[in-house]
């Protein structure tokens, strides 16, 4: 499962979603944020250091 954070009419909602995997290992939906991980690193790597 994987835990979407949304803002509704002034409130936060939390959104539950369940990717299925089908046999050849494929994810039917691949929600906004999941397995992020590496680009968010890829970032911070390639961001110009303050000197």
């Amino acid at each position: 499962h994987y835990f979407q954070r949304k803002e509704k009419l002034g409130q936060a909602v939390t959104e539950v979603i369940s990717p299925s995997i089908d046999r050849n290992g494929r994810i039917d939906q691949w929600p906004d944020g999941f397995f992020d991980e590496w680009d968010k690193s890829l970032i911070t790597l390639l961001k110009p250091r303050d000197v």
